[in-house]
Protein backbone atom coordinates (compact mmCIF):
# COMPACT_ATOMS: atom_id res chain seq x y z
CA UNK A 1 0.00 0.00 0.00
CA UNK A 2 1.39 3.22 -1.06
CA UNK A 3 2.13 5.90 2.06
CA UNK A 4 -0.14 8.46 0.91
CA UNK A 5 -2.98 5.58 1.18
CA UNK A 6 -1.69 4.90 4.57
CA UNK A 7 -1.37 7.78 6.72
CA UNK A 8 -5.20 8.20 6.45
CA UNK A 9 -5.83 4.77 7.39
CA UNK A 10 -3.70 5.12 10.28
CA UNK A 11 -5.05 8.39 11.60
CA UNK A 12 -8.86 6.81 11.61
CA UNK A 13 -6.98 3.40 13.27
CA UNK A 14 -8.12 5.10 16.83
CA UNK A 15 -11.50 6.13 15.86
CA UNK A 16 -12.28 2.23 14.44
CA UNK A 17 -11.11 0.61 17.14
CA UNK A 18 -13.15 2.71 19.38
CA UNK A 19 -16.16 1.84 17.72
CA UNK A 20 -15.54 -1.89 17.43
CA UNK A 21 -14.58 -1.90 21.70
CA UNK A 22 -18.02 0.49 21.85
CA UNK A 23 -20.19 -2.21 19.62
CA UNK A 24 -18.57 -5.25 21.74
CA UNK A 25 -19.34 -3.82 25.24
CA UNK A 26 -22.73 -3.29 23.99
CA UNK A 27 -23.59 -6.67 22.56
CA UNK A 28 -22.00 -8.50 25.89
CA UNK A 29 -23.05 -6.15 28.71
CA UNK A 30 -25.75 -3.42 27.67
CA UNK A 31 -27.61 -5.73 25.29
CA UNK A 32 -27.98 -8.48 28.17
CA UNK A 33 -28.64 -5.53 30.45
CA UNK A 34 -31.53 -4.08 28.55
CA UNK A 35 -33.16 -7.06 27.99
CA UNK A 36 -33.57 -8.15 31.82
CA UNK A 37 -34.92 -4.20 32.52
CA UNK A 38 -37.68 -5.28 29.69
CA UNK A 39 -38.62 -8.24 31.00
CA UNK A 40 -38.40 -6.58 34.59
CA UNK A 41 -36.22 -9.21 36.33
CA UNK A 42 -34.40 -6.22 38.04
CA UNK A 43 -35.36 -2.67 38.99
CA UNK A 44 -33.92 0.48 37.25
CA UNK A 45 -32.32 1.73 39.93
CA UNK A 46 -30.20 -1.60 40.54
CA UNK A 47 -29.20 -1.79 37.29
CA UNK A 48 -28.49 2.18 37.22
CA UNK A 49 -26.37 1.31 40.53
CA UNK A 50 -24.29 -2.00 38.88
CA UNK A 51 -23.27 -0.18 35.80
CA UNK A 52 -22.26 2.90 37.81
CA UNK A 53 -19.13 0.66 39.04
CA UNK A 54 -17.83 0.00 35.85
CA UNK A 55 -14.72 2.09 36.35
CA UNK A 56 -12.13 4.15 33.46
CA UNK A 57 -13.41 5.01 30.13
CA UNK A 58 -15.41 1.60 29.78
CA UNK A 59 -17.38 2.52 32.48
CA UNK A 60 -18.21 5.99 30.52
CA UNK A 61 -19.64 4.20 27.28
CA UNK A 62 -21.34 1.80 28.67
CA UNK A 63 -23.36 4.20 30.81
CA UNK A 64 -23.92 6.12 28.01
CA UNK A 65 -25.17 3.54 25.56
CA UNK A 66 -27.61 1.91 28.37
CA UNK A 67 -28.95 5.21 28.80
CA UNK A 68 -29.50 6.49 25.59
CA UNK A 69 -31.19 3.46 25.26
CA UNK A 70 -33.49 3.51 28.41
CA UNK A 71 -33.88 7.52 29.36
CA UNK A 72 -36.67 9.32 27.84
CA UNK A 73 -34.15 11.92 26.51
CA UNK A 74 -30.34 11.43 26.65
CA UNK A 75 -28.79 14.26 24.49
CA UNK A 76 -25.13 14.49 23.17
CA UNK A 77 -22.01 14.70 24.68
CA UNK A 78 -23.34 13.12 28.39
CA UNK A 79 -20.95 12.18 30.82
CA UNK A 80 -21.77 10.10 33.44
CA UNK A 81 -19.12 9.75 36.24
CA UNK A 82 -18.42 6.76 38.34
CA UNK A 83 -20.78 5.50 41.18
CA UNK A 84 -23.42 7.93 40.00
CA UNK A 85 -26.89 5.88 39.75
CA UNK A 86 -30.37 7.57 37.89
CA UNK A 87 -33.07 6.11 39.89
CA UNK A 88 -35.71 6.54 36.83
CA UNK A 89 -35.95 5.85 33.59
CA UNK A 90 -38.18 8.96 32.93
CA UNK A 91 -35.25 11.00 33.35
CA UNK A 92 -34.26 13.49 30.52
CA UNK A 93 -30.88 14.87 30.07
CA UNK A 94 -30.01 17.91 27.60
CA UNK A 95 -26.57 17.97 25.18
CA UNK A 96 -23.45 18.40 26.92
CA UNK A 97 -24.09 17.38 30.53
CA UNK A 98 -21.69 16.37 32.99
CA UNK A 99 -22.65 14.21 35.96
CA UNK A 100 -19.82 13.57 38.28
CA UNK A 101 -18.94 10.84 40.76
CA UNK A 102 -21.57 9.68 42.88
CA UNK A 103 -24.28 11.56 41.92
CA UNK A 104 -27.48 10.36 42.73
CA UNK A 105 -30.99 11.91 40.53
CA UNK A 106 -34.04 11.27 41.13
CA UNK A 107 -37.73 12.45 38.96
CA UNK A 108 -35.31 14.93 37.30
CA UNK A 109 -35.39 17.32 34.14
CA UNK A 110 -31.92 18.29 33.27
CA UNK A 111 -31.44 20.99 30.51
CA UNK A 112 -28.06 21.96 28.35
CA UNK A 113 -24.22 22.30 29.71
CA UNK A 114 -25.20 21.33 32.91
CA UNK A 115 -22.62 20.81 35.27
CA UNK A 116 -22.80 18.63 38.56
CA UNK A 117 -20.27 18.17 41.04
CA UNK A 118 -19.54 15.07 43.00
CA UNK A 119 -21.60 13.42 45.58
CA UNK A 120 -24.60 15.88 44.48
CA UNK A 121 -28.14 14.54 44.97
CA UNK A 122 -31.30 15.84 42.70
CA UNK A 123 -34.11 14.80 44.72
CA UNK A 124 -37.58 13.85 43.37
CA UNK A 125 -39.09 17.23 45.71
CA UNK A 126 -38.88 17.91 49.17
CA UNK A 127 -41.58 15.75 50.61
CA UNK A 128 -41.17 12.35 49.52
CA UNK A 129 -41.71 11.05 52.64
CA UNK A 130 -44.69 11.79 54.99
CA UNK A 131 -43.77 12.25 58.36
CA UNK A 132 -47.26 13.94 60.02
CA UNK A 133 -48.76 10.83 62.15
CA UNK A 134 -46.89 9.49 64.54
CA UNK A 135 -49.01 6.43 64.87
CA UNK A 136 -47.43 4.58 61.53
CA UNK A 137 -43.85 4.86 60.75
CA UNK A 138 -42.57 7.42 58.50
CA UNK A 139 -41.73 4.73 55.98
CA UNK A 140 -45.41 3.73 55.91
CA UNK A 141 -46.74 7.07 55.81
CA UNK A 142 -47.21 8.29 51.99
CA UNK A 143 -45.55 11.02 50.35
CA UNK A 144 -45.39 13.50 47.08
CA UNK A 145 -43.01 12.78 44.56
CA UNK A 146 -42.36 15.59 42.20
CA UNK A 147 -40.58 16.54 39.68
CA UNK A 148 -37.44 18.57 39.60
CA UNK A 149 -36.56 20.61 36.63
CA UNK A 150 -32.74 22.39 35.90
CA UNK A 151 -32.11 24.61 33.64
CA UNK A 152 -29.44 25.31 31.02
CA UNK A 153 -26.41 26.68 31.81
CA UNK A 154 -26.57 25.69 35.66
CA UNK A 155 -22.75 24.82 37.39
CA UNK A 156 -24.18 22.46 40.58
CA UNK A 157 -21.53 22.16 43.35
CA UNK A 158 -20.41 19.33 44.75
CA UNK A 159 -22.36 17.67 48.14
CA UNK A 160 -25.41 19.80 47.35
CA UNK A 161 -29.24 18.47 47.79
CA UNK A 162 -31.48 19.81 45.00
CA UNK A 163 -35.37 19.46 45.83
CA UNK A 164 -36.51 22.67 43.77
CA UNK A 165 -35.96 24.22 40.72
CA UNK A 166 -33.52 25.73 39.43
CA UNK A 167 -33.04 28.52 36.96
CA UNK A 168 -31.44 28.73 33.97
CA UNK A 169 -27.48 30.18 33.97
CA UNK A 170 -27.48 29.74 37.94
CA UNK A 171 -24.69 28.73 40.15
CA UNK A 172 -25.40 26.54 43.71
CA UNK A 173 -22.38 26.53 46.00
CA UNK A 174 -20.65 23.38 47.06
CA UNK A 175 -22.99 21.59 50.41
CA UNK A 176 -25.63 23.98 49.27
CA UNK A 177 -29.57 22.30 50.21
CA UNK A 178 -32.05 24.10 47.84
CA UNK A 179 -35.20 24.14 49.84
CA UNK A 180 -37.05 26.86 47.50
CA UNK A 181 -37.06 27.51 43.55
CA UNK A 182 -34.21 29.62 42.71
CA UNK A 183 -34.89 32.11 39.80
CA UNK A 184 -32.23 32.25 36.48
CA UNK A 185 -28.88 34.10 36.76
CA UNK A 186 -28.52 33.31 40.64
CA UNK A 187 -25.97 32.80 42.24
CA UNK A 188 -27.36 30.72 45.26
CA UNK A 189 -25.36 29.02 48.82
CA UNK A 190 -25.50 28.09 51.94
CA UNK A 191 -28.32 25.32 53.87
CA UNK A 192 -30.96 26.38 53.32
CA UNK A 193 -29.75 27.69 49.58
CA UNK A 194 -29.73 32.02 49.74
CA UNK A 195 -29.29 34.06 47.18
CA UNK A 196 -25.91 35.72 47.29
CA UNK A 197 -26.21 38.22 44.03
CA UNK A 198 -27.65 37.90 40.08
CA UNK A 199 -25.16 37.07 37.75
CA UNK A 200 -27.17 39.68 35.44
CA UNK A 201 -25.47 42.39 37.36
CA UNK A 202 -21.52 41.02 37.94
CA UNK A 203 -20.77 44.96 40.01
CA UNK A 204 -23.64 43.98 42.51
CA UNK A 205 -21.81 42.87 45.65
CA UNK A 206 -22.32 39.39 47.31
CA UNK A 207 -25.09 39.40 49.91
CA UNK A 208 -23.28 37.06 52.59
CA UNK A 209 -25.50 35.69 55.07
CA UNK A 210 -23.98 37.20 58.98
CA UNK A 211 -22.64 33.78 61.25
CA UNK A 212 -25.40 33.21 63.97
CA UNK A 213 -23.39 33.34 67.01
CA UNK A 214 -23.97 30.57 69.62
CA UNK A 215 -25.72 31.66 73.02
CA UNK A 216 -23.67 30.70 75.97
Amino acid sequence: MPVREAVPLLRRLPRLLRGLVENLLYTAIVMPLLLLYRIKCIRYEDISACISLVPFGVGLLIRRRFYRKTLRLCGRNVLIGFGAVLTYPDITLGDNVLINKYCVLGHVDIGDDVLIGSHACILSGGHQHGAARLDIPIREQPGQVERTAVGRDVWIGAHSVVMRDIGEKSVIGAGSVVTRPVPPYTVAAGNPARTLRHRENPSEPERIPPCRQERS
